[in-house]
């Protein structure tokens, strides 16, 4: 009996091991490939989030400048001093024959661009004239909270209607104008989705009491007039947005998809918008590799178990299982390790680890190629000698977190490469504790390219887009500039309000391409004849606005008008065609005309108007007489 339990023994012990290498084994597997899957997730979740966030922003931004925009070309149309005498005219003889037509061909001229249709009421509300086309039944009709009263219309298109008052100076109302217009770009914003993947929409919504109405997308191509803004007891990504919250989320959409979601509100115009993708489509390029994974991991743990069973045969063998155990650990662990750092030095964020001493001790490939060293050069290095900024207790401060975890908000730092040119950066810092000794983890992403998209939006939003020149936005801040420092200077300014002549006719005759060019080549005219304090901008259309800085005298404003003549006398070679065009050039001087932007613009707007009058080709001076009512009429030329 005890011959038999010793020579049992071993059999015994060889299935014990067998069975507890083998778990171990298994255990280990399955743990290291979740825990290298759970890794991707994260940063794959991280990288795209923020991706689809600033992709959702700048969206927004485009959006709600483009309304804007519509809005205050409403404004300008009702703000023309000859609009108002015109129905001031009709007010006192409905059947003023000459002020009615004169009102038409003023609403026919502004049928350019963008702008689809326009109508004149009176003070009754009464239609007056009409131009154009106007949506007589919109299958969807979004009001809008702007400064007037405006709203998004659908006809197969984005079409944007504005109605504003019509005043005098007195603040008395003789009817209204209502504009539409059809903006290319809000489509294009609208349909521009689909080119990130087959799973991502663009939604457009507003608040509907306590459902929603939205326009088509790409993935449900018709309206909704009404849809629930929570389904299931759980609220759509829209409903956020339309409570003016912003940021990301993991949730399920009106299709009961489970989508990754970026929302955000419009300003405060009262409109939602989300930009989302399926979690199948983002997550797709780590799902494809689970069909390598598991038959790999399937496959280590079966040679595993089998290389337990050969080996556990003797006792004398067993020390020798033992250490091929540990190898076959080392080697998993290795292995663990060398997958880990594949995923990090795959990833376009530079990661960056540090010493308590602030040495640099890793330095992966997106580091070195924004920071342009290679490892093994910086490796040692302060950290100073990629963030110069970078100060004494720095990274203990931005990493005042658990271990392992980083801020919640990254910073702006400036980063300096190996050439020594110095560049914007996006940064976040954390620690962890790695044999008793604290290490900083600094992840840092390049935004040269995104300030430089920054400035350029910020330049498109004062500038005209065709020709470069201030546009009506910076002009005003301009003049405002110039009059602040004639009162410092106890000097004076001058405006002049410049309308082309006869180029509606080229415009319409050769097409908007040559009329483009003709605009551009005048534009350059212009700068090119004036000092460079001075401004030249586009008012819109044809019209052009040039603010003198300083002049000595009314009749220094003049001379600077009668070179703005001179240099369009010579023809213009657009596409092949030799134009020439004149101009009529309206002049307000600072402080005798007027002591504001406002009335400055509107003055010389008077005078140029005049100038047409009196020939064309020719500039006036604003005076007195010209903004009485009554006593002569003026048609505005866009």
């Amino acid at each position: 009996m005890v011959i038999e339990k010793v020579k049992g023994q071993p059999s015994q012990d060889h299935r014990r091991i067998d069975f507890i290498g083998g778990l171990i084994l298994v255990l280990l597997t399955i743990l290291t490939g979740f825990a290298v899957y759970g890794m991707m997730m994260q940063l794959t979740e991280s990288i795209l989030g923020k991706s689809l966030e600033t992709s959702l922003q700048n969206k927004v931004y485009l959006f709600e400048k483009q309304i804007t925009e519509g809005v205050g070309s409403t404004n300008l149309i009702a703000t023309r001093p000859f609009l108002i005498e015109s129905l001031q005219q009709i007010a006192l003889n409905p059947q003023d024959e000459k002020a009615l037509k004169a009102l038409q061909r003023a609403a026919k001229s502004f049928l350019i661009n963008e702008v689809t249709g326009i109508v004149f009421t009176d003070i009754n509300g009464k239609e007056v004239v009409r131009a154009g086309q106007f949506s007589q039944n919109p299958e969807l009709n979004i009001p809008l909270n702007t400064a007037y009263p405006s709203s998004l219309l659908w006809e197969g298109k984005i079409i944007q209607r504005t109605t504003a008052e019509i005043k005098d100076a007195t603040g008395r109302i003789f009817g209204t104008v209502s504009v539409e217009t059809v903006s290319p770009l809000l489509m294009q914003l609208l349909n521009e989705a689909s080119v990130l993947g087959a799973s991502y929409e663009l939604a457009i919504c507003a608040p509907l009491q306590q459902e929603m109405q939205c326009l088509p997308s790409t993935l449900f191509n018709k309206i909704l007039k009404r849809f629930p803004r929570v389904l299931n007891g759980r609220a759509l990504p829209m409903d956020y947005a339309l409570k003016g919250k912003s940021g990301i989320i993991f949730a399920k959409d009106y299709r009961k998809e489970n989508v990754v979601a970026a929302y955000a509100p419009l300003g405060k115009i009262g409109i939602g918008m989300v930009l989302k993708v399926d979690q199948a489509e983002l997550f797709q390029p780590v799902t494809q590799q689970l069909k390598y994974v598991i038959p790999l991991l399937v496959f280590m743990v079966m040679v595993g178990i089998l290389m337990l069973r050969w080996l556990v045969s003797p006792l004398v063998q067993r020390l020798s299982k033992s250490e091929q155990k540990a190898r076959e650990v080392n080697a998993s662990l290795l292995d663990s390790e060398t997958r880990i750092r594949g995923i990090v030095d795959s990833v376009d964020v530079g990661i960056v680890t540090v010493n308590n001493e602030g040495l640099i001790e890793t330095f992966n490939p997106a580091a070195e190629r924004i920071f342009g060293y290679a490892k093994d050069e910086i490796a040692e290095q302060h950290i100073t000698n990629l963030l110069p900024e970078w100060k004494e207790g720095t990274l203990n401060h931005n990493s005042e977190s658990k271990d392992g975890e980083s801020g919640d908000e990254a910073s702006e730092i400036e980063g300096l490469r190996k050439d020594g040119t110095k560049f914007p950066l996006e940064y976040k810092a954390s620690s962890v504790l790695i044999a008793s000794q604290r290490v900083f983890i600094v992840s840092v992403m390049d935004i040269t390219a995104r300030k430089e998209s920054e400035k350029r939006i910020l330049f498109l939003a004062n500038h005209d887009a065709l020709t470069g020149l201030p546009n009506r936005t910076l002009l005003q801040d301009r003049i405002q500039q110039t009059i602040c420092q004639a009162l410092r200077s106890r000097g004076k300014s001058a405006v002049l309000f410049i309308d082309l002549d006869n180029f509606k006719t080229i415009n319409d005759s050769l097409g908007h391409d040559v009329g483009d060019g003709l605009l551009v080549a005048v534009s350059e005219r212009f700068v090119s004849c004036l000092r460079s304090e001075d401004t030249v901008a586009r008012q819109g259309g044809d019209e052009f606005v040039v603010v003198l800085h300083s002049v000595a005298n009314v009749q220094d404003a003049g001379v600077a008008a009668q070179k703005l003549l001179d240099v369009l006398k010579a023809p213009c070679m657009v596409k092949g065609h030799e134009l020439s065009v004149g101009a009529s050039i309206g002049i307000a001087t600072f402080p005798d005309d007027g002591d504001d932007e406002v009335e400055l613009l509107k003055k010389s707007d008077i005078a140029m108007y005049h100038a047409k009058e009196t020939g064309r080709n020719n500039y006036r001076f604003f005076e007195d007489e010209m903004g009485q009512p009554g006593e002569e009429e003026w048609t505005p030329m866009i």
